[in-house]
């Protein structure tokens, strides 16, 4: 009687041991051929620093999609104007809305870079943002399955690349070129080119055209002026009193191409405002604090990420003046060193 309960208990044991092992060993050949499909797909060049996102309804392959793409990322770098070399293989992964792959680039310098990425006409907004120290620097957000973005490093500097895929789904590639900083500068000076290289890439040739006949483009040096603004915005107070100052003694016949620019910060805050500036121009950046403000910053980088200019000194009404190298969105960086409260800025600019 002990003998066959026993031998009962032991059967029962086994068969509650298949019933659990049973599921997972036969879901180990799938996960072994999803685990398969995932590595070719990513190929020898894939970003997989942080990992690619992936859906079933991802293609089974990548091998049909990807050589166009890299090739269509050569035709890009032949069209930048400079001689960019590629460094190292493609990067490729697929994403859908809203998917984000970093990447990590570890830069020499003093050189410049170009990076590159296309994707499948399912995507219809690639985007780029390059980071460095944990802040962005550089970006490419507009719509488009292509996206480019340059940096300029005067030394080593570690970066991610963020490709993200805004909108659609599908596979992109993206690749990291380098030129030297002189050939930016050669570019840049060229009469009837366009300022960036990445702005170059970015150009669709002409039907027929040859790779690289696209790189010309003209710069668009006229300078608008926005009508109805005033020199210190329409408002009155201590803000608007101290920018009419400023520019009374040092933009007159410059004219306002910004409204007053403002926010509320505390010490060690700061805002960034986008500024589209041109290469035929000159400006002033004029900014003031309330009392409570005791040092405020201003710095303004290229479309590089590199900082351009800048007024630390300490007082609560910092200024720039600059005659930008190249056109681009440029950035501003208004920052409460000392003390609290609201600031304002304002741009005004005329033709040289």
């Amino acid at each position: 009687m002990t003998m066959t309960c026993r031998s009962t208990l032991l059967i029962a044991s086994a068969a509650t041991v298949y019933a659990l092992v049973a599921p997972i060993a036969e879901a180990q050949p799938r996960r072994r051929d999803a685990g398969a499909r995932a590595t070719a797909d990513a190929g020898a060049g894939a970003a997989l620093d942080a990992g690619v996102a992936s859906t079933p309804s991802a293609p089974a392959t990548a091998a049909a999609v990807t050589p166009a793409l890299r090739t269509e990322i050569e035709a890009m770098a032949a069209r930048s104007g400079v001689a960019a070399a590629r460094l190292g293989e493609t990067r490729q992964g697929w994403n859908a809305d809203g998917g984000v792959t970093p990447i990590r680039y570890d830069l020499a310098g003093p050189r410049c870079y170009l990076f590159l990425a296309t994707a499948q006409p399912s995507v219809t907004q690639l985007e780029l943002r390059l980071f460095r120290d944990g802040r962005e620097v550089v970006r490419h957000t507009r719509p488009g399955r292509r996206a480019a973005v340059d940096l300029c490093v005067p030394r080593r500097t570690p970066v991610e690349l963020r490709v993200r895929v805004a909108e659609g789904n599908g596979y992109w590639v993206a690749a990291q070129y380098a030129y030297a900083s002189r050939d930016l500068l050669a570019t840049v000076g060229t009469p009837g080119r366009t300022s960036m290289p990445s702005q170059l890439a970015l150009a669709e040739p002409a039907p027929g055209a040859t790779a690289d006949a696209g790189a010309a483009r003209p710069i668009d040096e006229t300078l608008d002026f926005p009508p109805n603004l005033r020199v210190g915005g329409a408002a009155s107070g201590r803000i608007p009193d101290r920018i009419r100052a400023a520019h009374a003694a040092v933009a007159q016949g410059r004219r306002p191409i910004t409204d007053v620019l403002g926010a509320q910060l505390q010490t060690a805050q700061s805002r960034e405002h986008v500024l589209e500036l041109r290469a035929g121009a000159c400006y002033s950046i004029l900014a003031a604090g309330m009392p409570s403000i005791s040092n405020l910053d201003l710095a303004l980088f290229d479309p590089l990420g590199n900082r351009l200019a800048e007024d630390e000194t300490t007082d609560a009404e910092p200024r720039i003046e600059i005659c930008p190298p190249v056109p681009g969105r440029y950035r501003l960086v208004v920052r409460v060193f000392s003390g609290y409260g609201r600031y304002g800025v304002q741009v005004f600019g005329a033709r040289r």
